[in-house]
C-alpha cells in the first residue's frame, strides 16, 4: 500500500517474531511481537516516522502506540525500516485503512489490501 512517499506493508504473525524472541532472550524482553510493519521511503528526502500506527474501518478503529523501536525511525530515501508490535487479533479484517505520522505531524494514510 502507498501513502504518497511512504510505502507500508503489514504482516500478521511475522516469522521474524522468533528472531526477536531469540535476540532478546538474554536482555530486555519484548512482549510477543506478532505484527511487522515495513515502511519504505519512496520520496527524495529523509523522513522520521513515529512509532505509531492507526488502523480503521467502518465500524472499528485502533491506535497502536506500542511499536518497536521507540520513539521513531529515520528512513533515508529509497530505504525501508521495520516496526514491530503486538496486535490483538488474528487478522486485519474490519480495517480498511491505516495511517502513520512523521515527526513534523504529516499524516500518511493508505488503503489496506483485500
Amino acid at each position: 500500500m502507498s501513502a504518497g512517499v511512504l510505502e507500508i506493508s503489514l504482516n500478521i504473525d511475522s516469522p521474524l517474531r522468533e528472531v526477536l524472541e531469540f535476540k532478546t532472550c538474554c536482555g530486555l524482553r519484548l512482549a510477543e511481537q506478532n505484527l511487522e510493519i515495513m515502511v519504505r521511503n519512496r520520496g527524495g528526502r529523509e523522513i522520521t516516522v513515529l512509532s505509531r500506527l492507526e488502523l480503521f474501518g467502518p465500524a472499528r478503529r485502533v491506535l497502536l502506540e506500542n511499536l518497536h523501536p521507540q520513539p521513531s525511525q529515520v528512513i533515508p530515501p529509497g530505504e525501508a525500516r521495520a516496526f514491530y508490535c503486538y496486535f490483538e487479533g488474528e487478522n486485519l479484517q474490519g480495517y480498511e485503512r491505516a495511517a502513520m505520522w512523521d515527526e513534523e505531524g504529516m499524516r500518511y494514510e493508505m488503503t489496506l489490501p483485500g
